[in-house]
């Protein structure tokens, strides 16, 4: 057929695709070569004047500026952080000492350097919306449908179904997306147990709940710091992350001696966040430890003048940035795998220009126009929106201070993904055995880099409904006083 061999909008192609097959049909004779040669030019003129990949770009520019000035919206006013912190923020943030400018602090704030946004991103802040709430409203339908119901007749796998997988997949698609989540958000959870779920049409048929911490404005709060800190590892305060350091303020980060992190008197490890913890995450935990402490011996080596707060506070940066890289530029490409997201993940890092000349060099679908285009049209770019030269350029936050939404948790419950056996040296073993103190049991009988093989050779179970791990609806939350977990169905406040 003449136009299969080339990229096109897809509805235009579908258009096209008839047309062209009955021409292809009438073609005979003489005039066939010079026929098939204008269909081609005529063709390639139209669809390849202006690069695929550009045209995708722009519909996302387009898009993330319609939502930056119509969904975006500011609630940690000056007016309610009163709410969410014991002093004002001011007296942390009207000034920021070189340190902390040269670093990240641990609770967030002097991270942004503007000094009227000195505290945007902290930890104990109020989670935004993509819509505009007023305080303490009451949100209509909120209980319509009932969570016992989306979980029953959506989530929950059938009894006797089999769970499908996602062979194409390792299961670190799944201990990646977890050990990023505990970095970004977790809920303030309330020590009030009196919030009564109705699951049934009896009136026994209710539960208890601990709930999210609403705040005086009736937001909830964001425990974590949202930005790529890595303080699941760290810790969110100087003191967590004091305690995890050798000799409470050297370089290296404390290990027992298997080589495994400390455990606390909970029987969990001591680490920045242990919430929802089990084998898999504790793995991840233990690899950024172990990078950590390799960077600090190989940055001694080079910067014979730094001390240890300087090495520790340099690795603790590169530690960071590596997560930040792997998550855009390895996880979700390979999660989602489209062309016009890989690139605009590219800009994020080098720049649009370069994102779009590695796209023309290196795509099978070429689009036969010259790279020096390419490469103007993404300087143009770049000159018209400075943000999109990359790292160490202009931000643009389109002037809403940076926080987490709540529809980022809600876009990132993939419990699904989580299977409820794997396999270590032949052995079956069940997830119900694999979590909270019951993990590093796990771990030392099998060791971490057999498990962490194990991981790269198993594939996770598929996200979609009727998808939900069993293990999941019995697994109970230490300290919680009762599980948060409904049998036979859980309903739970954040994501794993």
């Amino acid at each position: 057929m003449v136009v299969t061999s080339a990229v096109a909008h897809p509805v235009l192609q579908e258009e096209l695709e008839p047309a062209a097959a009955l021409l292809q049909a009438r073609m005979a004779g003489p005039l066939l070569k010079s026929t098939q040669a204008l269909a081609r030019f005529t063709y390639f003129f139209y669809f390849h004047s202006i690069p695929p990949i550009i045209l995708g770009v722009a519909f996302l520019a387009l898009k993330r500026d319609y939502l930056f000035k119509n969904r975006v919206f500011d609630y940690n006013t000056p007016e309610a952080l009163h709410w969410t912190r014991p002093e004002p923020c001011t007296e942390y943030c009207d000034s920021c000492n070189p340190m902390e400018v040269r670093f990240r602090t641990f609770d967030g704030h002097c991270n942004s350097l503007n000094p009227n946004l000195t505290g945007m991103g902290m930890s104990n802040h109020r989670f935004s919306h993509s819509a505009l709430y007023p305080e303490n409203a009451s949100v209509p339908g909120l209980w319509e449908p009932n969570p016992y119901d989306v979980a029953e007749k959506l989530l929950k796998t059938p009894e006797g179904k089999e769970r499908a997988t996602a062979p194409d997949f390792s299961m670190f698609l799944s201990l990646w997306i977890n050990l990023q989540l505990h970095d970004w958000s977790f809920h303030e959870v309330s020590n009030d147990s009196s919030w009564k779920l109705q699951y049934g049409p009896g009136k026994d048929d209710t539960f208890v709940l601990r709930k999210s911490y609403f705040d005086e404005g009736g937001h909830c709060i964001n425990t974590e710091t949202p930005w790529w800190d890595c303080g699941q590892i760290y810790g969110t305060t100087a003191e967590r992350a004091g305690s995890l350091r050798l000799d409470g303020g050297g370089c290296e980060m404390r290990l027992d001696r298997d080589g495994l992190m400390p455990l606390g008197s909970d029987g969990l490890p001591e680490s920045g966040m242990v919430k929802n913890w089990w084998a898999g995450v504790e793995s991840m935990h233990l690899l950024f430890v172990k990078e950590h402490n390799y960077l600090c011996e190989q940055l001694r080596k080079e910067n014979s003048t730094f001390n240890e707060e300087e090495l520790y506070q340099t690795a603790r940066l590169i530690v960071a940035a590596l997560n930040g890289h792997i998550h855009t530029m390895e996880w979700t490409p390979a999660l989602l795998n489209n062309e016009v997201l890989n690139t605009t993940l590219r800009g994020n890092w080098d720049g649009l220009t370069q994102a779009f000349i590695d796209h023309e060099m290196n795509s099978l679908k070429h689009s036969y126009v010259p790279v020096e285009i390419t490469k103007a049209i993404g300087k143009l770019i770049e000159k018209s929106a400075p943000y999109t030269k990359g790292v160490g350029h202009v931000t643009d936050i389109s002037g809403v201070p940076y926080s987490f939404p709540e529809d980022h948790t809600s876009a990132y419950r993939m419990h699904p993904l989580l299977p409820d056996q794997y396999t270590f040296a032949g052995d079956k073993v069940e997830a119900s055995n694999m979590v909270n103190q019951h993990a590093r049991d796990v771990i030392k009988k099998y060791g971490i880099s057999a498990m962490l093989d194990a991981f790269g050779h198993q594939a996770p179970t598929t996200l979609t409904i009727h998808n939900y791990p069993d293990f999941l609806t019995k697994v109970d939350i230490p300290g919680a006083g009762l599980s948060c977990f409904l049998r036979p169905f859980p309903v739970c406040s954040s994501p794993a």
